[in-house]
């Protein structure tokens, strides 16, 4: 796809910081040549009542707009529901640029004057180089001969009278009517008067409704629409490309006169789900969208039917950066920051379970593949070590811990103890006092002495510390961290017979160490007794 350049994208986004003083748009895409921006414009008619198309430079511009309100929100929006390119961005306006409304269905659009509320010159020199979009849409809705979009799925030819056409067939009534009062035999020429009338808005008879309600119309199908073509010929070389992995892919001839291929008829819940996957693990095109039969055109060729249980599996979608981070950490692979922000680290850690796993680094959705399985294991995992969240009454912290091998044994000097259960020779110590960077200290320090933390090593930074280490019964991890004027933290003490785990077991419970919400039943009732005192 032929998309604008980088000068373009760096010239529009100059000013994004300043407020928005002219109309908005999101630019979809561009096309150099005329009649490719027409077909793309018409297939992005289908989906969104707003297109235009204004002359960027020597490229036609296909936009959305003008967007009312937040456009960065609603550029967000779509985007985040896959509904435009993930390169789309916005650009505001002057008044000085020729807009032109592009209306679905239009097959041979006429010059189109400037849209509704903008302030265009609808008299461009087309020297200047504004007469390129006018090429490729109907007239705007406040022109007096605004046309009325064709039905969906209809031929052009079958659009209904425009606003002139409509004039002249009431002039046209008007005077018959007149010659039917001058005329000797006024029933006659009122007959000869409803003959000449067009009979387009002659309404049903009774049996033409009553065959329509006990058959109505079927409801529309939904489709995947992976491509589009200008040419058959070109359409039908990736049609066969296509049916290697989907037999179900068919042809079809857009209204626009373009050439589409497709899969389906899917479930447009079930079609929404798979366009996500694929897109998301770019096993086809960006722009990919669903669309109903309606909206297609005519089926030229039909593929095998299409059983949704034997559809490829839906290729395997990447997790967010974060949640990436977190596995790979509780794995042993990533030490850095869990930040949800990609780097050499985290790729460097991907890469390394993808090589664990036997994945070739340069397989297709390997990345995504192996960061799901890894995603699976650790979900089992946590199955089997009983992990769930803890909320402790008494420091009002809360994290996920083995919760069936724990069990509180008391409070000491503000701290919650937590003892083995049942002999699993685990142990929790929660803290979540007020203090700063002495108060720190002073608490590794103590931690250290009373040897929950054998042989420690120390990290100590001005808001955080960390403490690991074993003796040979006991491995240990504690941290602390100042948080608005209070060190929050816990000591982690599990069985050195199971080595394995605790790395792990630690890299949970500091991933959902927090405060726990407040309760807002106790609240209303701490303030209800307030009022009473």
């Amino acid at each position: 796809m032929r998309r604008l350049g980088l000068a373009l994208l760096m010239a529009s986004t100059a000013g994004a910081g300043a407020a928005w003083a002219d109309a908005a748009y999101i630019q979809l895409e561009a096309w150099r040549e005329p009649a490719e921006a027409a077909a793309k414009a018409q297939d992005w008619a289908v989906r969104f009542p707003e297109i235009v198309t204004w002359q960027a430079g020597s490229w036609i511009a296909i936009g959305l707009g003008p967007i009312e309100g937040d456009a960065q929100a609603r550029l967000t929006a779509l985007k985040a529901e896959r509904s435009i390119p993930g390169d789309a961005y916005l650009v505001q306006l002057d008044d000085e640029t020729a807009i032109s409304r592009i209306v679905a269905g239009a097959a041979s659009p006429a010059a189109a004057g400037p849209v509704a509320g903008d302030a265009a010159d609808a008299d461009a020199d087309p020297a200047e180089g504004n007469d390129a979009p006018a090429r490729l849409a109907e007239p705007a809705a406040n022109d007096a001969t605004d046309a009325a979009p064709a039905a969906e799925g209809e031929d052009a030819q079958g659009a209904e009278l425009t606003a002139s056409d409509t004039a002249e067939t009431e002039t046209a009534a008007d005077d018959a009517a007149t010659e039917a009062e001058q005329a000797p035999d006024a029933d006659e020429a009122a007959a000869e008067a409803q003959m000449t009338a067009p009979a387009t808005d002659a309404a049903p008879d009774a049996d033409t409704i009553a065959a329509e309600a006990a058959d109505p119309a079927p409801a529309p199908e939904t489709y995947i629409r992976l491509e589009a073509f200008p040419s058959r010929a070109e359409a039908e070389a990736a049609l066969a490309r296509w049916r290697e992995v989907l037999p179900g892919a068919s042809l079809w001839q857009l209204p626009t006169g373009w050439h589409t291929i497709t899969v389906g008829p899917l479930d447009p819940g079930q079609a929404g789900d798979w366009l996500a996957a694929w897109t998301a693990a770019d096993a086809i095109p960006a722009d990919a969208f669903a669309a109903t039969d309606d909206q297609l055109g005519t089926r030229l060729e039909g593929g095998a039917p299409l059983d949704p249980d034997t559809l490829p599996p839906a290729p395997p979608v990447m997790p967010p950066i974060e949640v990436v981070q977190e596995a790979l950490h509780w794995a042993g692979r990533y030490e850095g920051e869990i930040d949800g922000r990609p780097g050499p680290q985290t790729n460097a850690a991907i890469t390394a379970e993808m090589q664990a796993q036997g994945i070739a680094p340069d397989a297709r959705n390997g990345a995504a593949l192996a960061m799901q399985a890894l995603l699976a294991r650790r979900d089992a995992w946590q199955g089997e070590m009983g992990l769930a969240p803890l909320t402790d009454e008494l420091t009002g912290l809360t994290l996920t811990v083995p919760l069936d091998r724990l069990e509180f044994l008391r409070e000491d000097r503000g701290l919650s103890i937590y003892g083995p259960r049942d002999e699993s020779g685990a142990a929790l110590i929660l803290f979540n006092q007020q203090g700063g960077r002495a108060e720190m200290e002073d608490l590794a320090g103590l931690i250290t002495a009373l040897g929950w933390v054998g042989h420690p090593v120390r990290e100590v930074t001005a808001s955080r510390f960390t403490l690991d280490g074993r003796n040979d019964t006991h491995i240990g991890h504690a941290e602390g961290r100042l948080v608005d004027g209070h060190l929050r933290g816990f000591v982690l003490i599990w069985p050195a017979a199971d080595a394995e785990n605790a790395p792990r077991l630690a890299a949970v419970a500091s991933e959902t160490l927090e405060l726990a919400p407040l309760d807002e039943s106790t609240d209303e009732a701490e303030a209800e007794a307030g009022a009473t005192d």
